[in-house]
């Protein structure tokens, strides 16, 4: 062989070579990029998996539940609210009457405005009182309600936890066995 073509076989056997690392290390790349992204999928995966076994193992409170609920609370906080203004006309108009039996009858004007006192503070009283029976009424109706529904929920996780418990972890547990195969 004469040198040129020996040259030019070199050069030609460099490129192959050159062609051939080249494209052995972009697919030693894609492997490793692959392999990358695959570890992130599966990461990925295993927190939305952890995610949803948290959120499964939260109590789940349907919206009917959830609204009984939230009504009780408004209406302890009304009736709250109330016991205050009942208590002072309560209050008020004792203060009064103990005021009107100490007042001389000669007094006639003082009698009148105290008298009209009490009335004032009577009928708010008795506003008071027939707004706090009502709610009383349905606190109690409602504290019933959500206590039943809470017994419900707990009820239906202690049952879904047995279900859970009975459910066979294996395919031998459920009875399954793969078929045998033939060597042949």
């Amino acid at each position: 062989m004469t040198d040129t073509a020996r040259s030019s076989l070199d050069h030609q056997t460099h490129a192959v070579l050159a062609d051939a690392l080249g494209r052995t290390g972009g697919q030693d790349a894609a492997h490793v990029v692959r392999e990358k992204a695959r570890a992130r999928a599966l990461e990925r995966a295993r927190e939305a998996a952890e995610t949803a076994a948290r959120k499964a193992a939260e109590p789940v409170v349907p919206a009917e539940h959830a609204a009984r609920a939230v009504l009780l609370a408004q209406r302890q906080m009304a009736r709250a609210e109330l016991l205050g203004p009942w208590a002072e006309h309560d209050c008020a108009a004792r203060q009064d009457r103990a005021e009107l039996d100490r007042t001389p009858g000669w007094r006639r004007g003082r009698c009148a405005g105290l008298r009209e006192t009490i009335a004032r503070h009577q009928a708010g009283f008795n506003e008071c009182f027939s707004d706090l029976a009502r709610l009383n009424g349905e606190i109690a109706t409602l504290t019933g309600q959500v206590e039943a529904d809470a017994r419900r929920r707990e009820d239906d996780d202690r049952r879904r936890a047995l279900q859970e418990a009975r459910r066979p972890r294996t395919d031998r547990e459920a009875g399954y066995l793969a078929p045998a195969k033939s060597e042949q």
